[in-house]
C-alpha cells in the first residue's frame, strides 16, 4: 500500500512539476484529502491571523484566487518555521502545501492581457483594457513568485534547476513591462508591499551576474520607496506575507549584502544606472543604518522631500532609470 501512495504522490508531483513549466492548469483532477488529518494548532492561526494579505482581495482579476493561494501560504509558510515545524502534523502540511500547489497552478493565464495590450499600436489604449493589463502583469509576477517561494523555501528543489529559471524569467516579465512604471502600477493595486516580497522572492534564488543585478536595483528602489530603513523593517515587511525563517536567514545575509553595495554607490554620487561600475572601495553592511539610509533618502529627494527621479512625460512614468 506505501508503495502505490509513493507512485500516486509522485505523479502528482511530476503533473505539478510539468504544469508549472508551462503554465498550464494539472492534468490530474484534484482529489480529497484525509479529512482526519488534525488541523493546525489554534495559536498559530491567532498568529497568522494578525498578518494575513488582505489586500489581494482588492485585485480587479482574481482577487479572491490570490486572496486563497497567500492566505494559505501564509499559514504554511508559518507552519515550517523553526518554532511550529515540530508541532504540526506532517500529514497536515502536506495537505495544506498540496492544496496551495492546486490553486496556485489552477489560476488561469492572465499574460495575454499585458502582453497583447503593451504589443499594440495604436495610440489610444482603452483605459479598461489598461486597468486589466496592470492588473494582470501583478497576477502574473503574484503567482510566479509564489510557486518559487513553494519550490525554494518549502520544497527545498536547487536554485539552478530549471524550473527556477523559467519561473524568474516569467515574472521578470511581468515586472518589466515596457513603458510601464511598476512601482506605480503596485502601488495603484494597493499591493506594493507584496511587491517588496515578490522581489526578495526573486533576488534569494536569481543567479549571479547581470540578471541579478537587475533584481538588486530594483529591490532598492522599491525599498526607498517604502522607507525600508534597516533590515529588521524588511523583516517585518516579508513576514506580513510569507515568511519561513529558516528559509529567509539563509539568503537575507547576502541581498541585503548587496542592497548595502548599491546603496552604497548611489551614496558616493553613482545612480543607479550606473551601478554596473566597480566600487572604489566595499562598503561595509554594518554601516548601513538607518542615518546612512535616510542620508539617502535626502539624495533622492528634492527640497520638499518629493522624489526628483519620478515623473511623467508623454505618456511615460519614470522612477529613477526603472521604467522607459
Amino acid at each position: 500500500m506505501a508503495y502505490e501512495l509513493s507512485i500516486a504522490d509522485s505523479s502528482r508531483r511530476v503533473d505539478f512539476h510539468t504544469a508549472a513549466a508551462f503554465h498550464t492548469p494539472p492534468s490530474f483532477p484534484q482529489i480529497r484529502l484525509d479529512p482526519d488529518a488534525p488541523p493546525l494548532p489554534d495559536k498559530l492561526l491567532e498568529e497568522a491571523a494578525c498578518t494575513s494579505p488582505t489586500s489581494l482581495l482588492q485585485l480587479s482579476l482574481a482577487g479572491i484566487d490570490c486572496f486563497n493561494i497567500f492566505y494559505r501560504l501564509h499559514r504554511l509558510a508559518l507552519a515550517a518555521s523553526s518554532h511550529w515545524i515540530e508541532k504540526v502534523d506532517r500529514l497536515t502540511l502536506s495537505n495544506l502545501l498540496y492544496e496551495t500547489e492546486y490553486i496556485i497552478l489552477s489560476v488561469p493565464d492572465y499574460s495575454r492581457n499585458f502582453l497583447d495590450f503593451g504589443s499594440s499600436s495604436s495610440n489610444e489604449q482603452d483605459d479598461d483594457r489598461q486597468r486589466a493589463a496592470h492588473t494582470a502583469s501583478v497576477i502574473e509576477a503574484l503567482l510566479a513568485a509564489a510557486q518559487i517561494f513553494v519550490y525554494a523555501a518549502l520544497r527545498d528543489i536547487p536554485n539552478n534547476a530549471k524550473i527556477s529559471t523559467i519561473l524568474l524569467e516569467r515574472l521578470r516579465v511581468a515586472v518589466a513591462r515596457p513603458i510601464v512604471c511598476t512601482i506605480h502600477v503596485w502601488k495603484k493595486e494597493r499591493n506594493f508591499n507584496m511587491l517588496l516580497w515578490t522581489f526578495v522572492v526573486a533576488c534569494s534564488v536569481a543567479p549571479h551576474g547581470a540578471g541579478r543585478e537587475w533584481w538588486i536595483r530594483q529591490l532598492v528602489d522599491i525599498m526607498i520607496e517604502m522607507n525600508i530603513k534597516n533590515r529588521f523593517d524588511l523583516e517585518i515587511a516579508l513576514q506580513s506575507v510569507a515568511w519561513v525563517d529558516t528559509y529567509f536567514n539563509s539568503v537575507l545575509g547576502g541581498i541585503w549584502e548587496e542592497v548595502a553595495q548599491h546603496r552604497g554607490a548611489r551614496i558616493m554620487g553613482h545612480r543607479s544606472t550606473m551601478v554596473d561600475q566597480p566600487l572604489s572601495r566595499p562598503v561595509d553592511p554594518g554601516l548601513f543604518d538607518a542615518r546612512i539610509w535616510e542620508s539617502q533618502l535626502g539624495d533622492v529627494t528634492g527640497e520638499h522631500g518629493s522624489a526628483e527621479s519620478v515623473g511623467y512625460e508623454k505618456g511615460r512614468w519614470e522612477v529613477d532609470g526603472w521604467c522607459i
